[in-house]
């Protein structure tokens, strides 16, 4: 398997199971440093495998709408501001997407790592909360009108996120509604 994450590179990963109409060309390139994928783009050496265990590594192999962003590092193999920064933006592609259609999907996770000595090392896992979704909504279709339509307002969502002290209101606001769209409950997704 062809790794697409250069050496020397961090990046963040989150990958969904279980996403239904997908109608998207992958693989779908959204920045130089971002991409969307229809299947795990890279391998995991056995350490890695041992070390997520054999559900996780299924759940990997089932995995068919995957966002990774990666960038170069000077210091690969140190977990810092580097992988926020991956992961900041790896997010905010997913919530530009999730602003135009709230889409089921079985599991998340999130890995974050690096490609050095030409392995992939995972710095850091984690389960990536449920999104709320009727089971009685009929699932909408994801396709490359909407992943055109996420890239210009990733634009937007990176540029209100940037400077900290700025758009203060717009990020309460924003992150009022991603707290609402994991609620289970009615009642607490009301803002």
């Amino acid at each position: 398997m062809q790794q697409i994450i250069p050496l020397n590179h961090k990046f963040c990963c989150i990958a969904l199971s279980g996403v239904p109409d997908l109608n998207i060309s992958f693989p779908c390139y959204i920045l130089p440093n971002l991409s969307l994928y229809s299947a795990n783009p890279f391998e995991l050496d056995n350490n890695w495998i041992e070390w997520l265990g054999s559900l996780e590594i299924e759940h990997l192999k089932k995995c068919n709408f995957i966002i990774i962003s990666y960038e170069f590092s000077e210091k690969p193999k140190v977990l810092d501001y580097e992988h926020e920064s991956l992961k900041q933006q790896t997010y905010l592609m997913l919530y530009s997407i999730l602003l135009q259609t709230i889409f089921p999907y079985k599991k998340g996770s999130v890995l974050i790592g690096s490609r050095v000595n030409d392995k992939i090392e995972i710095r850091q896992f984690a389960k990536y909360d449920r999104i709320f979704c009727h089971y009685k909504a009929i699932p909408p279709k994801l396709d490359n009108e909407k992943i055109a339509n996420s890239k210009r307002i990733l634009t937007g969502l990176k540029t209100i996120y940037k400077n900290e002290k700025l758009f203060e209101r717009i990020k309460a606001g924003f992150n009022a509604w991603i707290k609402a769209i994991k609620e289970q409950r009615g009642d607490f997704r009301l803002h």
